[in-house]
C-alpha cells in the first residue's frame, strides 16, 4: 500500500502545506508514485499542486469530503484521484465541502456504529487497494479536530513541521500527546517520523528554540535538514506551484530536496530496525 505520512501540528503558518507539496513533488520527480490527501478546508495543497483556487470550485463533488461520504458504498475511488501539474503526483483535492467533513464523519460513525476516527483509514485502504502509490501525504488543518485525528489514525508516520515561535512548542507537544493518546485508546500504530524546523533564520531565537528541542524528549526526532526562510516560498504561492518547481535553485527548494532524502532514509532505518526485532 505504500507509506502513509500525515503532516500535522496544532498551529497555523508553520509550513505544513509547503512541506507536503514540496516533499511530495521531489519524490514524484524521482519516479515514485505519490498521492496527496488535502484534508484542509483552505484547499492550499490543492492550489499548489493543481493551480486551481478554492473559489473556482473545479473539484465540486469529487473531493475528499465526497470520497468519505461514499464509504462502504462500492464507489469507484479513482474518480476522486486527480492529476496534478507534476508527473507521478496525484491528489484527492479539497473543495468547498471539506468544511463539512466533521458532520460527515459523525453521521458515518452513527450509521455504521464505528469509531469516528477510523473512516479516512478505512477509505484509504480501499483506495490504495485499487490504485497503488509509493507514498501518501496527508495535509491537515491547523487544529486537532476530526480531520486531524482521522489523518493520524490513517497514517504510518507523523511528521511535525516546527517554526521558531513559542506557540509552536505548545503545538508540538499537544500534537504528539494526541498521537500517543490515539495509539493508546484506538489501538493505532503512529510512529513519530520526525520534527522539521521550517522558516529558519539566523537569530538567537532560532538557536534557543533548537536547543530547547534538542534537550527535550524530542531531541532524537529533530531532523538534520532545516528549511531556510526565503522569498521564493512566498513567490511560489503567486505561481500556484511548489517552490521546488517554481524556483528549484532557491535555498528553500534545495532544503526540501534534502528533506525528502532524509525522510526516505529515516523510514528505511526505522523499518530495518523493526525487522531485527
Amino acid at each position: 500500500m505504500g507509506v502513509i505520512i500525515a503532516v500535522a501540528i496544532e498551529k497555523g503558518g508553520v509550513g505544513k502545506t509547503a512541506t507536503v507539496t514540496n516533499v511530495a513533488a521531489v519524490l514524484a520527480k524521482q519516479g515514485n508514485r505519490v498521492l496527496v490527501i488535502d484534508m484542509d478546508a483552505q484547499c492550499n495543497s490543492t492550489y499548489f499542486l493543481t493551480g486551481n483556487k478554492k473559489r473556482q470550485n473545479d473539484y465540486r463533488n469529487c473531493g475528499i469530503a465526497e470520497m468519505l461520504r461514499v464509504y462502504d458504498q462500492g464507489a469507484d475511488y479513482s474518480r476522486y484521484v486527480k492529476e496534478t501539474q507534476i508527473e507521478n503526483l496525484y491528489i484527492v483535492p479539497s473543495n468547498a465541502a471539506t468544511a463539512t467533513i466533521p458532520s460527515i464523519l459523525n453521521i458515518l460513525a452513527e450509521s455504521y456504529k464505528q469509531n469516528v476516527n477510523n473512516f479516512l483509514a478505512l477509505s484509504l485502504e480501499e483506495l490504495l487497494a485499487a490504485i497503488p502509490f509509493d507514498f501518501v501525504f496527508i495535509d491537515t488543518p491547523p487544529n486537532l479536530e476530526l480531520q486531524t485525528t482521522n489523518a493520524l489514525v490513517a497514517c504510518d508516520y507523523l511528521l511535525i513541521p516546527f517554526n521558531c515561535e513559542e506557540q509552536a512548542l505548545d503545538g508540538l507537544q499537544d500534537t504528539d500527546e494526541l498521537r500517543q493518546r490515539l495509539e493508546r485508546d484506538e489501538d493505532a500504530e503512529i510512529k513519530l517520523l520526525g520534527i522539521v524546523m521550517t522558516m529558519v533564520e539566523r537569530s538567537s531565537l532560532t538557536r534557543e528554540m533548537k536547543e530547547m528541542i534538542q534537550k527535550s524528549q524530542y531531541g532524537p526526532y529533530l531532523l538534520k535538514t532545516e528549511i531556510r526562510k526565503g522569498q521564493a516560498v512566498k513567490d511560489s504561492g503567486t505561481y500556484g506551484k511548489p517552490v521546488v518547481v517554481s524556483n528549484p535553485n532557491s535555498n528553500p527548494a534545495k532544503d526540501y530536496v534534502k528533506l525528502a532524502e532524509e525522510i526516505v532514509q529515516r523510514i528505511h532505518e526505522i523499518e530495518e530496525n523493526e525487522s531485527w526485532h
